[in-house]
């Protein structure tokens, strides 16, 4: 599951300034290590699939735009550069799914999940001793009712966006490769090394184990 926010981009001037890399070259080394990264997976377990949203961080415009979202993203170039790669090398072990809306609604062993980046999903704010807990678990429950009203029910949603990594009612929100920085730092928020959620999946019992994996130097 690729959650969007694959590169810092240039949304503000502080990026533009500090940056290590501009958005290009950023994407094109993205590139070669997420190939890399998928082609061991392939080689382990036989079958990779991949499900791609953007994220706020690689827009292409300063403030969020409604239409046309992947295709002001950073996150959607990159992410066609490592789908045509796969598909040049005529690799029938990976396969993948990337949906124009930004929004991802697929089924694993009978579990409906949506994985969507979490900028837009209809709740805002999260400072305070609580954090951004009820934030997100706000905007879980208004997408949830959302998507039953179409008929598409929702047992679980995956999100990123808010840096933080979180087991709720309703889903999982993924922490932050990038881990604590000057601008966690700036809000006084707790530092959390980075880690990323593995979640299993059971086709009678539904998701019955999950670890948070901590991605940073020992």
């Amino acid at each position: 599951l690729r959650g969007g926010d694959s590169v810092s981009g240039d949304i503000h001037d502080e990026l533009r300034e500090t940056n290590e890399m501009s958005p290009n070259p950023a994407v094109k080394d993205m590139a070669r290590q997420e190939i890399r990264g998928i082609e061991q997976l392939a080689d382990a377990f036989g079958k990779v699939h991949v499900i791609s949203v953007p994220g706020n961080h690689g827009r292409t415009t300063v403030k969020s735009h409604s239409k046309h979202y992947a295709d002001l993203s950073w996150d959607d170039i990159l992410s066609w550069m490592i789908e045509s790669y796969f598909n040049a090398r005529g690799d029938k072990r990976v396969t993948f799914f990337t949906p124009r809306s930004g929004d991802a609604y697929f089924d694993v062993a009978g579990q409906h999940i949506l994985l969507t980046h979490g900028d837009r999903i209809g709740s805002r704010g999260g400072q305070g001793f609580i954090g951004p807990v009820a934030t997100i678990a706000r905007g879980m429950k208004k997408t949830m009712e959302q998507y039953a009203q179409v008929g598409k029910p929702i047992d679980k949603i995956l999100v990123g966006h808010f840096h933080t990594s979180l087991e709720l009612e309703d889903g999982w929100a993924n922490g932050a490769l990038c881990g604590f920085g000057e601008y966690a730092r700036d809000l006084r928020v707790k530092p959390h090394p980075p880690t990323q959620w593995l979640l299993f999946v059971h086709p009678k019992w539904g998701f019955t184990a999950r670890w948070p994996i901590r991605v940073d130097n020992p």
